[in-house]
């Protein structure tokens, strides 16, 4: 039984520490607020109808250069790829939502 509890338990530690790579996204929606800007995105590979929502904060050291590549990916539309690695992320159900202190953005190859 202990060894059960210690393999569940390593398997729960080990899908946490790695974060899912979300390539492509397309971005829906941006509304900005007083310390924030919300992103409501798609992932390309997602189906109809499925969105999560990343919210990019101003206590985020990293807030100038995620919000440069979102930038980027509005003025250049397909000819520019914007991919994320999310923690724990799942494309169901829709409306998921990540800080962005917690998000990796990066330009797509």
């Amino acid at each position: 039984m202990i060894k059960k509890i210690l393999i569940f338990m390593i398997i729960i530690q080990t899908s946490l520490v790695f974060a899912d790579k979300v390539e492509n996204v397309e971005i829906l929606k941006i509304t900005p607020g007083n310390n924030n800007f919300e992103l409501k995105l798609k992932a390309k590979s997602a189906p109809q109808g499925s969105y999560f929502y990343v919210d990019i904060v101003k206590g985020d050291v990293t807030s100038f250069d995620k919000l440069g590549l979102v930038i980027q990916k509005i003025e250049k539309k397909s000819n520019f790829i914007l991919s994320l690695d999310i923690p724990s992320f799942s494309q169901t159900p829709s409306g998921s939502y990540y800080k962005s202190d917690s998000v990796s953005f990066f330009k797509g190859k």
